[in-house]
């Protein structure tokens, strides 16, 4: 996260003060989950396929060849800047007359329109595929899968081209292994990835906050099988949660204050998500939607700053109001007493 150094200790410190919720910084793929959707995502990750493309497969437009860029002839060339309004193309022995420089952004141009275009009849593609053997997907889902294949064409295509021409020099055998790593590497992220959901993100996320309130209790071994916390899965966690059904009430409430407190410190939610991000939680503990207010009350009467510092200052008044709003309303519908 944002950092500066203390002018007193000359040590580091956060300089955070939550101006955006899902912080790159803090959480990559708390970003990516969250930006998901929002407009313009779709031609940033499948236009920057189209960018890779271009810019290496110019290489082989303007000259008609591929040495001219595995040779590294490009690094040498003189007198580029006083050659921008040669012709730009020369394809199969025909000169296409026109200048270098506005070649380059015809070039970059149409490979981002081609895989923007692609991308998004694979997203409906993915999405029919799954429908016609049953199993429904989510739009974002949907996206999910072909951001993934367009992000490992990306990266398999960079490091299939970048830095060749000083590459191209090593023996066989290193070049060989090289290679093998870079298909390696991709395969292993594609197969991570390709069968992620931003639900298999949030039960991780749950699980871990839910580890830590966890550790504070004093459990019976038999219920662990001999096996420590960390060991066990999120959907084990979420099991063991189901078995504390018979615990008090009082203490299913202190343990999901503590998630919505650690969740709140991580700065995974703010105030105003926390009620739909716990709603699983809270059913696994068998609490109702009424004890979540609950707990943001106790949260503000114990931990102000944390509720004050996760409301973004961009944003303050329109959290503040919808967070008002939030409160107030199960507020309204309680039974009034005689």
């Amino acid at each position: 996260m944002c950092r500066v150094t203390d002018p007193k200790t000359g040590k580091e410190q956060s300089a955070c003060v939550s101006c955006k919720t899902a912080c790159f910084d803090i959480d990559a793929e708390q970003t990516y989950w969250s930006e998901l959707r929002k407009p313009g995502r779709r031609l940033v990750q499948y236009g920057y396929l189209g960018m890779v493309i271009a810019f290496y497969l110019y290489y082989f437009l303007y000259t008609g060849n591929w040495d001219y860029y595995f040779t590294g002839a490009w690094t040498r060339e003189a007198d580029q800047v006083t050659k921008a309004f040669d012709p730009g193309f020369y394809v199969y022995g025909q000169v296409i007359p026109i200048p270098k420089f506005a070649a380059v952004y015809i070039t970059f141009g149409v490979l981002i329109a081609i895989t923007f275009t692609i991308g998004v009849v694979l997203e409906k593609g993915c999405r029919r595929l799954v429908r016609r053997y049953g199993r429904p997907i989510l739009a974002e889902q949907a996206q999910h899968l072909a951001f993934t294949i367009f992000t490992l064409a990306s990266f398999w295509i960079f490091f299939s081209y970048g830095a060749r021409p000083s590459l191209n020099r090593l023996p066989t055998y290193p070049l060989l292994a090289f290679n093998a790593l870079i298909v390696l590497v991709g395969s292993v992220w594609f197969y991570r990835t390709i069968r992620w959901s931003r639900e298999d993100y949030e039960r991780e996320q749950m699980a871990a906050t839910l580890r830590r309130q966890l550790h504070k209790l004093d459990l019976d071994p038999a219920l662990l099988e001999g096996r420590s916390l960390e060991e066990l899965t999120p959907n084990e966690l979420c099991t063991l949660v189901k078995v504390m059904q018979g615990f008090s009430q009082r203490l299913r409430l202190q343990t999901y204050m503590g998630v919505v407190v650690d969740l709140l410190k991580q700065k995974t939610i703010n105030p105003t998500s926390s009620f739909e991000f716990c709603r699983n939680l809270r059913q696994e503990l068998q609490l109702k939607d009424m004890d979540h207010f609950t707990a943001l009350e106790a949260i503000a009467s114990t931990h102000p700053d944390l509720l004050a510092t996760t409301l973004s200052r961009a944003n303050a008044y329109e959290d503040l109001t919808t967070l008002a709003t939030t409160l107030v309303k199960p507020l309204k519908s309680r039974p009034r007493k005689a």
